[in-house]
């Protein structure tokens, strides 16, 4: 895993940052990409950036949806390697973006930061869509909180 994730931290570091001033720019014809992570985010500061490396080691575009953090969440997220994109509206948004990043994605997922503690149960899921199903549900169970 560390030479995975050595070429994504060089490639990552050659790519221009990028935070997206609203939704509609990814409708924008970009090239075609084989698999693209969305990552819905709000005030994970101190862990997107970890958080979008670990996801680019998998995907070769990276989406950081911020809700509306009050903290450096896009600008982390964004060093990090990936797309910012200023997210409103709720779940409903969320799924829009999603359905927009499948036309020009071979593969998406969205993975929600809280999920992300064990990264490598994200290969089960993509196991059956590099085999051709349309769909793969993963569910892990999270740590209670306190």
């Amino acid at each position: 895993m560390s030479s995975t994730l050595t070429l994504s931290l060089n490639s990552l570091i050659s790519d221009p940052i990028s935070i997206v001033s609203s939704p509609s720019q990814l409708t924008d014809r970009l090239p075609r990409h084989e698999f693209t992570v969305l990552i819905p985010a709000k005030n994970e500061e101190t862990s997107i950036g970890s958080k979008v490396l670990i996801a680019a080691s998998y995907a070769d575009r990276v989406l950081v949806l911020d809700k509306g953090s009050t903290d450096r969440t896009m600008e982390v997220a964004a060093l990090g390697g990936a797309r910012v994109v200023p997210l409103a509206g709720g779940e409903e948004a969320s799924l829009n973006i999603l359905y927009r990043a499948s036309f020009d994605s071979e593969l998406v997922v969205l993975i929600y930061p809280e999920c992300m503690q064990d990264i490598d149960l994200l290969s089960h899921v993509l196991e059956p869509l590099r085999q051709g199903f349309d769909l793969s549900v993963g569910s892990w169970l999270l740590p209670r909180l306190l």
